[in-house]
């Protein structure tokens, strides 16, 4: 609903045929508004708000040290292996 009121979404009648739509009447009326009704973009932009607001940042950057150091790694042990089937 957020979205809807910031962008001023269009609505229209939701869809009853929808085995979801007596739910949905009942949880937000009869109005709906597609997903894509954002445009590709915002919708990227949304949803990658969203999701990080659910990441814990220290773990994150944790994580990312990790898999750097792991493929700077295997990068290594890569090179040591053509090297060797060079000779």
């Amino acid at each position: 609903m957020e979205q809807i009121k910031k962008y001023n979404l269009p609505h229209a009648p939701a869809k009853v045929k929808d085995p979801r739509a007596k739910w949905y009447i009942r949880e937000f009326g009869h109005e709906a508004w597609e997903v894509d009704a954002l445009g590709k973009e915002l919708m990227r932009e949304e949803l990658s708000k969203a999701i990080e607001k659910l990441i814990d940042r220290k773990i994150w950057d944790n994580v990312l040290k990790e898999n750097l150091e792991n493929m700077e790694k295997t990068r290594e042990l890569a090179e040591k292996y053509l090297k060797k089937q060079g000779e």
